[in-house]
């Protein structure tokens, strides 16, 4: 069984018709992980067949509403459904902070503190942030604003590897915990033409993500988190192709990816532009 993910969510901050806030669930070796709590997160999860109820772990990168807002659902469900230990969900300080205060503002600690266990996420580079017999996960900051972290999945029986970069900047940091990865799944909020927006909002241009996959020298690049400058994400695909020359594709909400099974014809996933 080779590690596998899907995009639950593609978009900014901003929804669409087609697409909602950014979220992942990771599978390696049976183990499962959630990246970014928004929207809906039960109803995410099921629509990918995904057992909700056998988390191993959410991760949240930072504390920007769109990557945090569906914690107090996940745990409402929890509370109805759930008869299991507490649920780790891992963030950095600050997004630890406002999770805490969403969650307090339905509950009292000593009633959702049955269901999750709120864990601080290190913000040093290449920190090891979980081990077990079947995956690694290491985080490292990045240059997004708010203290804000990237994550590598690394599944120990086949050594295949994602790294999620969550919102940032171009920086040698997603460089270093990227290189060599199978997979990134990348910042693309803005399109060329608006560079100077995405300084000032501390995220990644199309071809930014595709020199940032060239410097890693991944595998396969991966475009998430539009925003609204492209009408048709085909187009951010040959912006991050003046940079990347290998695989690329724009995911589309729901989507699936095999890890670390790129051999040229895409055994997982589906064929980029």
């Amino acid at each position: 069984m080779v590690m596998r993910f899907w995009t639950l969510g593609t978009a900014c901050a901003v929804a669409t018709r087609q697409r909602d806030n950014l979220s992942l669930l990771v599978r390696a070796q049976g183990e499962q992980y959630l990246v970014e709590c928004s929207g809906s997160p039960v109803h995410r999860l099921i629509k990918v067949g995904a057992d909700w109820l056998n988390l191993r772990a959410v991760i949240i990168t930072h504390r920007h509403t769109d990557h945090i807002y569906g914690i107090p659902s996940l745990v409402h469900s929890m509370m109805v459904r759930s008869e299991g230990p507490p649920l780790d969900v891992f963030a950095p300080a600050e997004a630890l902070s406002v999770a805490e205060k969403l969650l307090n503002a339905f509950w009292p600690p000593q009633r959702y503190s049955q269901f999750v266990s709120l864990k601080p996420v290190r913000t040093v580079e290449n920190h090891l942030l979980l081990e077990s017999e079947n995956v690694q996960i290491i985080t490292t900051p990045v240059m997004h604003g708010p203290e804000t972290v990237a994550v590598k999945f690394v599944e120990r029986q086949t050594g295949a590897s994602m790294v999620y970069s969550s919102d940032t900047q171009p920086c040698e940091s997603i460089i270093a915990l990227a290189r060599g990865a199978d997979d990134l799944v990348y910042d693309c909020t803005f399109c060329v033409r608006e560079k100077p927006k995405a300084e000032m909002a501390g995220h990644s241009t199309a071809r930014q993500a595709g020199y940032v996959a060239r410097q890693a020298r991944v595998n396969r690049l991966i475009l998430v988190h539009f925003g609204e400058g492209f009408s048709d994400v085909r187009v951010c695909v040959e912006q991050a192709g003046e940079e990347f020359k290998g695989f690329k594709t724009a995911a589309s909400d729901f989507e699936e990816f095999v890890c670390g099974s790129w051999d040229g014809k895409m055994r997982g996933g589906r064929r980029g532009q």
